[in-house]
């Protein structure tokens, strides 16, 4: 049994996931949350452990804001997440995630019912609940005075992340040393933005200063991006530790 005193400030989610995965178990059948954050969603990884009888999925591989699914056997093929896709003209390529998420936010829909927004080339494509798909494309035809027109797609796409690698050296591990060399900023700077809440570790909001990062670890940090710690390549001749990071762009 997970110790509660672990999860405090998500106790909505958590009696949310215990509601979903109760009801699974007494109707037989399969219920999923709405697309959660990546907060949430480590956060129900975390609470729900190794169970068998959930999934996480956000409608591809490596998805970034993705459902909990409770089903009831590995055969279940639930899924309620549909793809849609609007072809852009390349002289309308000006067009970026905030104007798309903007445009259907004012249809007055709940950001809940949305999972990844992607702009590829001459293509828009986002991830919505199934319930909502047809209300999306029949009402968001315009985008940043762009005409568009959104369709249910079962094409694969290439949704792979876009990143840069770089070295760079550091005292310790510790999460402030790191945020401070990653937006070079001096310790106290660093710990400023880690009290303010600025910085996650693996997608959930810290404020220990002193926390280690392990490898392959994820560092967001608001308005400066997000990270990957690769881990140490060596020590150098003045006892400082030489380290990798992939930095997406």
């Amino acid at each position: 049994m997970n110790n509660l005193q672990h999860f405090k400030g998500y106790e909505h989610l958590i009696a949310r996931l215990d509601d979903l995965k109760a009801s699974s178990e007494k109707y037989y059948k399969s219920y999923a949350t709405n697309f959660l954050t990546e907060e949430e969603t480590e956060i129900a990884r975390r609470y729900l452990g190794k169970q068998s009888n959930y999934k996480i999925y956000g409608g591809y591989e490596d998805a970034r804001r993705c459902k909990v699914v409770f089903f009831n056997n590995e055969e279940d093929d639930f899924f309620d997440i549909v793809c849609l896709v609007a072809k852009l003209n390349n002289k309308f390529n000006n067009i970026k995630h905030p104007d798309v998420l903007g445009s259907i936010m004012s249809l007055n829909i709940n950001r809940d019912q949305i999972g990844d927004i992607f702009i590829k080339e001459d293509k828009i494509i986002i991830f919505v609940n199934k319930t909502i798909a047809d209300f999306i494309i029949m009402n968001l035809t315009m985008i940043k005075r762009v005409k568009v027109n959104f369709a249910i797609s079962d094409e694969q796409f290439d949704l792979s992340y876009k990143y840069k690698e770089f070295k760079t050296t550091i005292s310790s591990e510790r999460i402030d040393v790191i945020v401070g060399a990653l937006c070079h900023l001096n310790r106290q700077q660093a710990q400023r933005l880690i009290y303010a809440k600025q910085v996650q570790l693996n997608h959930v909001t810290i404020e220990d200063c002193a926390k280690i990062c392990n490898n392959n670890c994820t560092i967001s940090i608001r308005h400066y991006g997000r990270f990957i710690y690769l881990g140490v390549d060596k020590t150098t001749k003045k006892d400082r530790l030489l380290v990798s990071f992939k930095q997406y762009i």
